[in-house]
């Protein structure tokens, strides 16, 4: 009975942790006929995604269709750190130590933060003694800004229309590489990182800038690097040093940059970002997916009944692990407790216990331990 219910949980476990993945077919989604930019996506078209949990993680998504491809979808271009740098504290209050992104999480609830590699400080006030001009990339670039012995102060929880961006540019007069901040929107010149760093002569926004890099097969650059003198003419230029782009799920972001998903032949999916006015098919749904729809093979995880369903196998988890030590300490119970038996009652013993459950998982056991499979158990007697 004990052994029945193990192997039960343990089913409902598994099929449970299968079923936490999206499959779709042909029958749950369709390709439109025709191409468009993003802005002209037809309004009977229920965008794939754009239901989902903006985290959902895509590899667990899997869309077996004969036609693959890129294809526009309900999702949007979002960034991953929510801070912004906005001037030089020459008075740091340390209270502790760690990286950039430790002290961010340890000062939630408060506005800003004062910061360097030995000194994590939380604030209520944005004071800053000087700008920007004079601040490099720390000895470890994961750690932001660094000026000699000062704290840096940053703003948290800074929504994306409030986002700045990185600007970086060569001052003549002092000599040396400036990082400063601007509006994301603001056209300006960047630089493309890789083998051979390169400028482009036209001016744009940050993310223009950053997708422009992309279809190179570059990126924008991502840490203070001795650059050639053809960048050194007081020109600013967009990098990447705090700002990262991400695609999550969702309708909205950008007018710009889009996001569109790659379907692959073996049914894997990745997100990619293009210009919206590329000309891409759309990725739709037949029907349209509502939170507590049944008649899907896609189980939208945020539901509630998704939440019930997921503690309820934690729980069963725990309770198979538990049944488990039972079985196995019983086990070596009921063993230790055979080798004290005389030696006639324990050869009559052995003989009857293999007509009882328990009695024949004990023989699978002792077979199992001694890959041997003796008519019942060897006893040694001193004589």
């Amino acid at each position: 009975m004990v052994e029945t219910l193990f192997l039960f949980i343990l089913t409902i476990v598994i099929t449970s942790a299968r079923n936490d993945n999206k499959v779709y077919s042909e029958d749950d989604v369709y390709i439109s006929n025709s191409t468009t930019t993003h802005s002209n996506i037809p309004t009977d078209c229920n965008l794939f995604g754009n239901e989902f949990e903006a985290d959902y993680p895509v590899q667990k998504i899997n869309i077996n269709i004969t036609v693959t491809g890129t294809y526009w979808i309900g999702a949007k271009i979002v960034f991953t750190r929510s801070i912004n740098p906005l001037g030089v504290s020459r008075t740091c209050l340390s209270d502790r130590n760690g990286t950039l992104e430790e002290c961010n999480r340890h000062c939630k609830g408060h506005k800003y933060f004062s910061y360097n590699e030995q000194s994590c400080s939380c604030l209520n006030n944005n004071h800053v003694d000087i700008g920007l001009t004079k601040t490099k990339t720390c000895k470890h670039p994961k750690n932001g800004l660094c000026y000699e012995q000062n704290c840096i102060v940053y703003e948290r929880d800074v929504v994306n229309e409030d986002y700045l961006c990185d600007v970086y540019y060569f001052e003549s007069i002092i000599k040396e590489w400036i990082f400063t901040t601007n509006n994301c929107s603001v056209k300006l010149n960047f630089i493309c990182d890789g083998d051979n760093p390169s400028s482009n002569a036209m001016n744009t926004s940050w993310l223009v800038a950053e997708q422009t890099c992309s279809k190179k097969n570059k990126h924008l650059l991502k840490k203070t690097k001795i650059l050639g003198n053809e960048f050194k003419d007081g020109t600013k230029y967009w990098v990447s040093f705090f700002r990262r782009k991400k695609i999550s799920w969702g309708i909205g972001g950008d007018k710009d940059v889009c996001a569109a998903i790659t379907i692959f032949p073996n049914g894997s999916v990745s997100l990619v970002s293009r210009f919206c006015t590329d000309q891409l098919a759309t990725l739709c749904h037949i029907h349209k997916l509502h939170r507590d729809h049944q008649n899907t093979t896609a189980n939208d995880d945020s539901s509630p009944l998704g939440l019930i369903v997921g503690c309820c196998v934690g729980v069963l988890a725990v309770i198979a692990m538990v049944i488990l030590f039972i079985i196995f300490k019983r086990r070596k119970l009921a063993y230790s407790s055979l080798l004290r038996f005389p030696v006639y009652l324990k050869h009559r013993w052995w003989q009857q216990s293999k007509r009882h459950p328990f009695g024949q998982l004990l023989h699978w056991w002792q077979r199992w331990d001694t890959q041997q499979l003796p008519e019942y158990p060897v006893i040694r007697t001193h004589t």
